[in-house]
């Protein structure tokens, strides 16, 4: 499995990262090797549009992924370029080079930083982290809520996971891809949620599933399984044009451009 792409992250302070500035323009080259990325409960609708929906499990329990990939290393929704070629970014990586940690034993987060990132430079040129006093500037004020709003809808994605968990639904899924020239290749180590175990669900807890939303979710999980077909005929084509990706998606990219257009 490639190396987490937030290993080398390190708390956002002034005190270190106070010179620091953002420089839209994001290359998506780090991303290549991930392929898969955690998603929330609140990205389904938009990613089981064009992504397979599975659940694998990790560090803090198991969560839905979306796969991006068939083979190891290898991200299919990135070019050489490394241009993202689809039209949906998990906010997994649309937080990059920012993310929330959480602080352990309790419900709070904070923001760190990537900051080796070629976005980020030591000079005035971008958009400032901190201005002069050491103050989050109003661009890091909203990189805080992008982060803070995505660390909510992980926790929530949490709690309906270990739901699933407690319900005994989720089961170990092998999928096998028949990929053009009539070969095939097997994905191993994610789990999918079992039909005959929920079609045997206790009434009241099936109930308690639809209100919550989780039983829509299930549904478009299953759904998601089409887009296998997707990432088959990417895994041999010489060449893909990328798709316009959503300009509505809220990124530290986008909130960087606004931040430059603004008035001072």
């Amino acid at each position: 499995m490639a190396q987490s792409i937030f290993s080398d992250g390190v708390l956002l302070t002034p005190d270190k990262h106070g010179k620091l500035s953002y420089h839209p323009g994001r290359n998506w080259q780090d991303c290549a090797t991930q392929i898969s990325a955690p998603i929330t409960l609140a990205e389904f609708p938009r990613a089981a549009r064009e992504f397979p929906i599975l659940f694998a499990r990790a560090s803090q329990g198991v969560s839905p992924v979306a796969i991006l990939g068939l083979s190891r290393d290898r991200n299919l929704f990135v070019d050489a370029a490394g241009r993202w070629t689809g039209e949906y970014i998990p906010a997994h990586f649309r937080q990059l080079p920012f993310f929330g940690t959480q602080i352990v034993d309790r419900d709070k987060m904070v923001l760190s930083v990537l900051p080796d990132s070629p976005e980020l430079r030591r000079d005035d040129s971008g958009v400032a982290l901190f201005d002069d006093t050491g103050t989050a500037t109003p661009f890091l004020q909203k990189i805080v809520a992008f982060t803070g709003a995505h660390y909510a809808n992980s926790r929530q994605t949490q709690r309906f996971c270990r739901r699933l968990e407690e319900l005994d639904l989720l089961e170990p899924m092998t999928v096998t891809i028949a990929l053009p020239g009539h070969s095939k290749r097997a994905l191993r180590g994610f789990m999918t949620v079992s039909r005959e175990r929920l079609a045997k669900l206790a009434d009241d807890d099936l109930l308690q599933l639809a209100r919550s939303g989780g039983l829509e979710a299930v549904h478009m999980h299953w759904a998601s399984f089409t887009n296998f077909e997707v990432l088959a005929e990417r895994v041999d084509a010489c060449e893909i044009t990328p798709r316009p990706v959503d300009m509505r998606l809220v990124s530290t990219d986008t909130i960087a451009r606004q931040a430059q257009v603004a008035p001072h």
